[in-house]
């Protein structure tokens, strides 16, 4: 199972726990509590509680929600880490919430205020474990604008604009700056769509600190990541004017 050895899975010092809405937009505010409600206390999602936090899945179709949802949730309650995983095959998508033990605390106490019953974790899988999916990317799942928009962004993201990259025994991991996660979430969207053998995993640190993505698969999924990267930068070395 893929882990990540970094920052981002240290739960952040202890502060004080307050949810400042104020910090959403005013007119997203609303549809932001509806949101939030709908994902976290929904009867049809899946939902496993761990010792800092909880684990939820969805079906892919509420990819948008989760990311908005996060987006928001950074603003006004920062102190929450979160990982949103999609699994392969698009078989679903996955929003895990952690933090301090105050925190998972926090979160754990609203929901079970809000009681509504739950399946337990055998829908849940493990994002990092690796069935030998077919490797076969489909373009045709994207739009012709939509292939150029997604070439030029993997380009910049995983080739230039990341401030740190490792391989990992079954992927890759970049380190983004927090401004980056409009973009990352819409990249490993897309990217799930045509590559859809790769888990697509961003890890959004607490109280603002980096944003973590890795792409992940088999022994074979890896080597075809690996080549894409190298095509890519070979793309970008010929498109540079020599000096």
């Amino acid at each position: 199972m893929t882990t990540f050895n970094q920052p981002l899975i240290t739960a952040p010092p202890e502060s004080a726990i307050a949810c400042n809405l104020a910090a959403i937009p005013a007119d997203e505010r609303a549809a932001h509590t509806v949101r939030a409600a709908s994902l976290l206390f929904d009867s049809a999602a899946t939902r496993t509680d761990l010792p800092d936090g909880a684990i939820w899945q969805f079906p892919i179709e509420r990819y948008a929600d989760v990311v908005r949802f996060i987006a928001n949730e950074r603003r006004c309650c920062a102190f929450f880490s979160f990982v949103l995983t999609i699994l392969p095959e698009r078989a679903g998508v996955q929003l895990q919430i952690t933090g301090s033990a105050t925190v998972a605390a926090f979160l754990q106490a609203e929901l079970a205020q809000h009681g509504i019953p739950l399946p337990g974790a055998t829908a849940i899988l493990p994002a990092g474990d690796h069935a030998d999916y077919p490797v076969v990317c489909d373009l045709t799942t994207l739009t012709p604008e939509e292939n150029i928009a997604i070439a030029d962004l993997a380009k910049r993201l995983l080739c230039t604009d990341y401030a740190e990259r490792q391989e990992l025994p079954d992927g890759y991991v970049w380190r983004f700056a927090p401004d980056e996660y409009e973009a990352l979430a819409r990249f490993i969207e897309a990217d799930s769509r045509c590559c859809a053998f790769l888990t697509h995993r961003l890890a959004v640190a607490a109280e603002g600190g980096s944003l973590w993505l890795s792409i992940t698969g088999s022994a074979t999924a890896k080597a075809a990541v690996g080549a894409d990267l190298e095509r890519l930068h070979e793309e970008i070395a010929q498109a540079t004017p020599s000096s």
